[in-house]
């Protein structure tokens, strides 16, 4: 099979402690010290680090940030003072840092772990995607991401994140490690492609969870001239 097509259950115990260390990683490091350099090609910061993690506004030049108010369209986001104007109006004045602190590379990193770096209570390593001889692989490509903001009636702060990877986005050749002792790097199909996505919802206390993931992927399994 050429394809891949799951929804993955963050809350397996077979998998707990593996998600918990990695989520730890990607989020509770970076929000007790994040050390991102946030200036631009002329050594000036990109944004108030007292209002926004490093991270974020890091990456936010390198992805695609959103909003949408009700039934309306999505609005791209142009600057980080506009992401940060979207929580304005918002009961607790620290949420703006408590998202940005996840509409980043963080929860890219989480999800990549979470999905191609999982390991069982052996060790063994439990990607959803795998070689056609079913040995597990991670991809080891650019993922263009986009991030869309909107709340809820119950004044929850929406999270819809949704990355992808191809040829394009990889800007070159496409490659994969084997997720495995003594792993290799292998060059994979010009016509692999995959897209992740998931929510995650923000309470007004600033208390989060991430929806399990869905995960939609074709020919990561072919080698180049297979």
């Amino acid at each position: 099979m050429h394809f891949v097509l799951e929804f993955t259950n963050l809350n397996s115990s077979e998998f707990a402690p593996f998600y918990e260390e990695v989520a730890d990683a990607a989020f509770m490091k970076p929000w007790v010290k994040d050390s991102s350099d946030i200036h631009d090609a002329n050594g000036n910061p990109m944004g108030d680090r007292t209002k926004a993690k490093e991270t974020c506004m890091r990456d936010f030049r390198n992805s695609t940030y959103k909003i949408k108010e009700g039934n309306r369209s999505e609005k791209n986001i142009s600057s980080i003072e506009e992401f940060l104007n979207f929580f304005d109006s918002h009961e607790n004045k620290n949420i703006g840092m408590v998202v940005s602190n996840i509409a980043s590379e963080n929860i890219g990193l989480f999800l990549k772990n979470s999905l191609f770096r999982r390991e069982d209570k052996n060790g063994n390593c439990q990607s959803v995607l795998r070689l056609v001889d079913d040995t597990p692989i991670a991809p080891l490509a650019n993922f263009k991401a986009v991030y869309v903001l909107s709340r809820d009636s119950k004044h929850n702060v929406i999270l819809d994140y949704e990355s992808h990877c191809d040829s394009k986005t990889g800007k070159g050749q496409l490659m994969v490690d084997t997720a495995v002792e003594n792993s290799q790097r292998i060059v994979i199909s010009d016509d692999a492609n995959i897209t992740i996505k998931t929510r995650v919802i923000i309470e007004p206390s600033g208390e989060w969870s991430i929806e399990n993931p869905y995960v939609y992927a074709e020919f990561w399994n072919i080698p180049k001239g297979n």
